[in-house]
């Protein structure tokens, strides 16, 4: 009797089939258990430029006074990997923003004292100077409540021409005031919690 020898049938998987690397406007994430990507890299264009995600954080503390005021803008320079893209693209815009506030102190006691947070995202930076107390804070562009020892996020999308203009990377500027969060009351020289904040930016080679 002659021996079969079993074949053992190797599956291979199946990748989604998808455009050019060229052509990509968004990447499906592989399975959740993968140890491999295979998939596309998108590649720059030269019309479209690429779109990258920054990052870098900001303090939330008193210093010397009773209140913190925190304006984040969408200037995204000060992120560790800014040089990484600005010396290959001449051009830049900030399509949205994420602030999240994680705070470090989260009791209230005789030492540390909790105060209401107020933050809002802003459109017009011409509009807003620094609050001087609540009531001022709170009127300004979509004021939501919160608390220092809570934590909150805003999100910021690029509205309007004045915002979707491009800005030169050796000169990168804010041409929109994004986030402002306001707190008034608090222990003096004390850091309340940090910022966390994710730019969703577009380059290009520049236009002249």
């Amino acid at each position: 009797m002659t021996k079969r020898s079993r074949r053992t049938r190797m599956r291979k998987s199946r990748l989604p089939v998808g455009d050019k690397a060229s052509q990509i406007d968004f990447l499906q994430p592989p399975n959740a258990s993968a140890i491999v990507y295979s998939g596309p890299i998108p590649q720059r264009t030269a019309e479209n430029g690429i779109v990258a995600i920054l990052r870098e954080n900001a303090t939330f503390a008193s210093g010397s006074g009773t209140s913190f005021i925190s304006i984040l803008d969408n200037n995204p320079s000060g992120a560790d990997n800014w040089s990484e893209y600005s010396n290959a693209w001449g051009e830049y815009r900030v399509l949205a923003m994420r602030v999240e506030y994680e705070p470090i102190q989260v009791v209230n006691t005789a030492a540390v004292t909790a105060a209401p947070l107020v933050h809002s995202v802003v459109h017009q930076p011409g509009l807003v100077s620094s609050p001087t107390n609540y009531g001022q804070a709170f009127s300004i562009g979509d004021a939501k409540l919160g608390n220092t020892m809570r934590k909150y996020v805003r999100l910021w999308r690029m509205s309007g021409s004045s915002e979707a203009v491009y800005q030169s990377t050796l000169a990168p500027a804010a041409t929109g005031l994004s986030v402002l969060s306001s707190a008034f009351g608090l222990t003096t020289a004390t850091t309340y919690g940090y910022a966390f904040i994710t730019y969703l930016v577009q380059f290009r080679t520049s236009s002249v």
